[in-house]
């Protein structure tokens, strides 16, 4: 009899461990553009991991693609792709932009999905390499490639600047021998925002021969708060929805018999050169306590001074128990790491059994509504319903 009863409360304890367990997709979660056959990495976060392994599938809107990898251990919290678009089976998938993952346990008790659809793009051209042997006369010639993409804050958000250079083996004619002049084109996630010609020297430009900083368009910071924001049209927060990748393409017209360049790059790690992104990582409410902690990432430049002011709004209440209203916190704390905690005392009524809290994290905004600085306000709301007792569950 004590033999059963100590089975029976073993077996008690691993289904609680069970319902405890939960997991929460971090990267991609929207937004992201990730080439074929590139590398690139799953990141997660989990409660109560033990040693629970998980899969990793595909899905394409609402349709499931296959299995990418299965039997991964939960607790690790990371698995790297190392070959984009090739599913366990080997199957390949082609680029598109309405691909989501969903990492779930083998019986599929928990799980969770990105909130937003990521692309899988084409890979990048390979530039042909001809044999020795027989070099084509053009390889003798001058060439130019795109050997930079960068952004230049200005008054309205970015202008996208490029630099391109002579990386053939001869001069390029100086501009009154170039009648036709070298194009150019640049895209933001395959949308055109900028076309025209290229600048040639006087001169003749000498292989190495480089133009920094050409003009290529511009990426404004458009004034509407992002949809579902707590925030109104009054608010100086505004969330940046341009592209997710610069392209620059040159020499499409292929002049002087020169082949054509083009040349990819991200545009957050870009923009965040010169501000920063803010995001809500994590809400956690201790009922014995009465403390709701607030977990933030920030990434990017950090304001000079190394402090600002975070500011979240919360609601309470699920199923009408508790009602307290819009809370507003003021955090002011020295900026020296990429990851930060808030703690707050939110007093609940004894009698309350339940209760929901959306929190919306931001930064301060700096200057005019167009000094942008959260240029990203993506996973900035968190929602935590909790049950007296039992384990709070986070989602967006």
């Amino acid at each position: 009899m004590k033999r059963k009863i100590v089975v029976t409360a073993a077996m008690i304890l691993a289904a609680l461990a069970m319902e405890a367990q939960s997991v929460k997709v971090v990267s991609p979660n929207g937004g992201e553009s990730w080439a074929l056959n590139s590398a690139q990495a799953f990141t997660w976060t989990s409660t109560n991991a033990g040693t629970v392994k998980v899969d990793i599938v595909l899905r394409n809107g609402s349709t499931r693609v296959g299995v990418i990898k299965s039997q991964v251990a939960l607790s690790t919290g990371t698995w790297t792709w190392t070959s984009v678009g090739r599913l366990e089976d080997g199957t390949m998938v082609p680029a598109g932009t309405d691909y989501t993952v969903r990492i779930r346990d083998a019986a599929n008790t928990f799980g969770d999905s990105s909130d937003n659809a990521f692309a899988v793009a084409p890979t990048a051209p390979v530039i042909r390499q001809f044999p020795e042997r027989l070099p084509p006369i053009r390889l003798l010639g001058p060439r130019l490639e795109v050997s930079g993409i960068g952004l230049a804050p200005n008054a309205d958000g970015f202008a996208i600047i490029f630099n391109y250079k002579n990386v053939g083996k001869a001069a390029l004619p100086k501009a009154s021998e170039v009648p036709v002049r070298p194009d150019f084109q640049v895209l933001l996630d395959y949308t055109e925002t900028a076309k025209g010609t290229l600048y040639i020297p006087a001169f003749p430009a000498q292989p190495g021969w480089e133009q920094v900083g050409f003009s290529g368009g511009q990426i404004d910071f458009p004034l509407q708060p992002p949809p579902g924001s707590l925030f109104s049209e009054n608010d100086e927060i505004f969330k940046w929805r341009s592209g997710s990748n610069i392209l620059v393409r040159i020499n499409k017209n292929k002049v002087l018999n020169m082949d054509s360049h083009e040349l990819w790059q991200k545009q957050q790690p870009l923009a965040l050169e010169y501000y920063y992104d803010l995001k809500c990582q994590g809400i956690v409410y201790d009922w014995k306590t009465r403390m709701l902690t607030i977990i933030v990432q920030l990434e990017g430049k950090i304001p000079t001074n190394g402090k600002f002011t975070l500011l979240c709004r919360s609601y309470a209440g699920l199923g009408g128990d508790y009602q307290p209203g819009r809370v507003e916190y003021h955090f002011t704390q020295a900026m020296d790491k990429n990851t930060f905690s808030f703690s707050k005392q939110v007093d609940l009524p004894d009698n309350m059994a339940k209760v929901k809290f959306e929190v919306f994290v931001v930064g301060n905004a700096v200057g005019n509504r167009q000094r942008i600085s959260d240029i990203n306000m993506n996973n900035n709301v968190l929602i935590l319903r909790c049950l007296q007792g039992d384990e709070c569950f986070t989602g967006h």
